[in-house]
């Protein structure tokens, strides 16, 4: 009886859990939709309604009314034992594209008229802020144009482009299977066509999402698939796919109708998980030459790969890469599937080609359902995090346009509260997002009206309206779109790293208290009680002492430089330099003047017209205090030849890492 009731009680505990946790990713997915439901209202009267201001994340002004937020903790004063918070505002900030070429410009009209939609939500941004004050972390939009419009704004330099990251593709298109299949034949050693295929792989892996499936078919002499099935898109299985293509060399013939048969026999392979069934598939060719294994002729090949049984479901995408590329064929397997044909003649062009596929699969689609990103280690330091995104249409055509996507990020930490089962609450997330599985609803007619001129389908009905892909802009121009022009923080390296250090702006002093065995042993159960005895002794202890510091220090300072100062480090520098101000020289290295803000928290405090002693062979930590007769702490990392900001801005992207 006593087991029974156990059992009983363990049953009820459980259900309870669930109960709570559905409902709160419920109010996520609700709040996600406001979010998309008021861009989508607002970009109707976009021509119409008044113009407020939006400030570029990463400027020479910097938007006034900031506030320090612990919450959105940063391990950029890793060194520092307590926590460094982020400079926020309580309104919008916009990061323009600036990852390819052509740069995403400020001076565009149709981008200008996002930005001001975007920032005539900011109200829907904070009411939903205020409801859940302490467990959402960034929301955002980020526009099918490029404009990552942010909430809460905050400085942000890190190159970025929201069309190319997992929470955008992945809604835009909905849950999906992808296939890549490739020409590995030794012809694609020329002009660097196997760099740029490896490279645009790479990108298009990158966009995927743990509610997609994913294969991969290379070919030559023969075909050679990656598994016999698709697995699913997990970061650990897409970081295999890229490992697999990076191992390849070219080599041999060119077999189409190997290739083709291979993929056909790994969808027929392929079977549902135990998280759900594989969605419509999406099939990307890609050749640089004409078959010459295998079946050559061209109409026995067509005939062959029109009959096999599981690509007639299947949309292609088919791509010729070089001026000696067969067009014939390629263009001919995308019409049989109802895809899109490109004639790509540079390897330059091939990554924005391949990777625009996701365009044209959002075009006649609705996605009503929001899908979560896999978890993700966030780069600000808050811990494991996913994002929850929806699609924006522009309602007024049909089909509908894709406007952008609406984000909202979550700490995963806040979901494991509820229920301490990470892989229960892992899959839980995953089922949500492969019920946003969708179709396409593009007839042949209407595709036919998005292939461009000369790669257009014979035969084919032309009586649709055609599709209207660009925007109508409004008839006068936006005026007052941003408060300040772009003028983006040096970023420079001179390092090893592909990865140059990446400006934020955060709240991280070396004010220190009083605290006994508190540094360096704030683990496990203890942290709980630090957070409940620190914060409050830091607000009316700390806090105040360095606020004092800083204002008799304030007098110091230079008054033509108001803002941060910034130090670009360059290795072996002279042994003693004059630090002032505003203006801070090391050897080989320019430091830009920038503005101090009064009131403001730094990090060091530099004593102006003073000379200070520089180890040239010593790493420096750029949150260190300087003294005057001593040398900088030599004691602590800091990568040479980045640029550093004391106090003010240090190496880790702010922002959404997904």
């Amino acid at each position: 009886m006593k087991q029974l009731l156990l059992l009983t009680i363990i049953s009820l505990l459980k259900y309870i859990i669930t109960q709570d946790i559905d409902a709160l990713i419920s109010q996520v997915e609700s709040d996600v939709i406001l979010i998309r439901d008021a861009y989508e209202a607002n970009f109707k009267t976009r021509c119409s309604s008044a113009t407020t201001c939006s400030y570029h994340s990463c400027a020479s002004a910097a938007p006034p009314g900031r506030t320090c937020n612990l919450k959105f903790v940063t391990t950029e004063c890793e060194k520092c034992w307590k926590p460094a918070g982020l400079l926020l505002n309580d309104f919008p900030s916009i990061k323009l594209a600036d990852v390819y070429s052509p740069r995403v410009s400020d001076t565009d009209e149709y981008v200008k008229e996002v930005v001001k939609t975007g920032q005539s939500i900011n109200t829907t941004f904070q009411s939903i802020a205020t409801r859940n004050p302490d467990f959402y972390k960034w929301m955002y939009v980020g526009t099918s144009n490029g404009a990552w419009i942010s909430y809460p704004g905050s400085v942000y330099c890190d190159k970025y482009d929201n069309r190319y990251r997992p929470w955008y593709v992945g809604a835009a298109t909905g849950a999906k299977n992808f296939i890549l299949v490739l020409d590995f034949s030794g012809s694609m050693q020329n002009e660097n066509r196997e760099d740029s295929l490896k490279s645009a792989v790479k990108l298009l892996l990158g966009t995927l999402v743990n509610a997609d499936w994913v294969g991969i078919v290379t070919f030559s002499t023969t075909a050679k698939p990656y598994s016999t099935a698709l697995v699913r898109a997990t970061k650990e299985n897409v970081d295999k796919l890229i490992a697999y293509i990076m191992g390849f060399n070219s080599s041999g013939g060119t077999n189409f109708s190997d290739a083709f048969q291979k993929t056909n026999d790994m969808i027929r392979d392929t079977v549902a998980d135990e998280n759900g069934s594989p969605c419509k598939t999406f099939i990307m060719f890609l050749t640089d030459g004409t078959p010459t294994e295998g079946v050559t002729d061209p109409t026995t090949l067509l005939t062959m790969i029109d009959n096999l049984t599981y690509l007639k479901t299947a949309t292609i995408f088919a791509y010729s890469l070089g001026s000696s590329a067969s067009i014939d064929i390629p263009q001919k397997i995308a019409c049989m599937r109802n895809g899109i044909f490109e004639s790509v003649l540079s390897s330059d062009e091939l990554s924005l080609k391949m990777n625009s596929y996701y365009v044209t699969l959002s075009l006649g689609m609705n996605v009503a359902k929001p899908l979560w990103v896999e978890p993700y280690i966030d780069a600000q330091g808050l811990g494991e995090m996913s994002t929850c995104s929806i699609p924006i249409y522009d309602r007024t055509v049909s089909p509908y346009r894709l406007l952008g996507v609406a984000g909202i990020d979550v700490i995963m930490g806040d979901l494991y509260k509820l229920m301490p089962d990470q892989a229960a609450v892992k899959k839980k997330l995953l089922i949500k997002s492969v019920n946003a599985c969708t179709s396409q609803s593009l007839n042949a007619c209407q595709m036919n009206s998005l292939r461009a001129t000369g790669s257009k389908c014979t035969g084919v009905d032309s009586s649709c309206t055609p599709i209207q892909v660009n925007f109508d802009q409004c008839s006068s121009s936006v005026t007052n779109a941003f408060c300040n022009t772009l003028k983006l923080v040096s970023i420079t390296s001179t390092s090893s790293s592909s990865t140059a250090d990446k400006p934020i702006e955060i709240c991280c002093g070396t004010e220190t208290c009083s605290t006994g065995g508190i540094i360096g042993g704030v683990i496990g159960g203890v942290i709980g009680l630090f957070i409940i005895i620190f914060v409050p002794v830091y607000l009316k202890v700390c806090k105040p002492k360095a606020d004092a510091e800083r204002e008799a220090n304030s007098g110091n300072s230079n008054s033509g430089n108001s803002g941060n100062v910034a130090v670009n480090v360059q290795p072996n520098p002279t042994n003693t330099q004059n630090i002032q101000m505003g203006n801070v020289g090391l050897s080989g290295g320019y430091v830009n003047n920038s503005n101090i803000n009064q009131g403001q928290s730094y990090g060091a405090y530099v004593n102006p017209n003073t000379n200070y002693n520089v180890n040239p062979n010593t790493n420096y930590n750029a949150n260190a205090d300087f003294n005057p007769s001593l040398n900088v702490n030599a004691n602590v990392q800091v990568n040479q030849g980045m640029e550093y900001n004391f106090g003010g801005q240090g190496g880790a992207p702010i922002g959404p890492a997904a």
